[in-house]
């Protein structure tokens, strides 16, 4: 796909794998490309073990929110 995660922490995430990648815990810059806009990028904590979603949502700025919470 033309959008996901295309880099973390400028290593280049291989073409068709962008939409499971495998972030190491700890801060790291993602730069993603959502369906509609231009690539853009940022940086967040990311806990071991846990499970997030880079959503994209038309207007409103995309965000990588963890989804394993209860």
């Amino acid at each position: 796909s033309l959008f996901g995660v295309i880099a973390v922490d400028e290593h280049p995430q291989e073409f068709g794998k962008r939409a499971h990648v495998l972030v190491a815990a700890g801060r790291r810059t993602i730069l993603y490309s959502c369906p509609i806009g231009p690539r853009s990028k940022l940086t967040q904590d990311f806990a071991a073990d846990a499970k997030y979603e880079l959503i994209c949502r038309p207007g409103q700025l995309p965000e990588i929110k963890r989804i394993d919470e209860c």
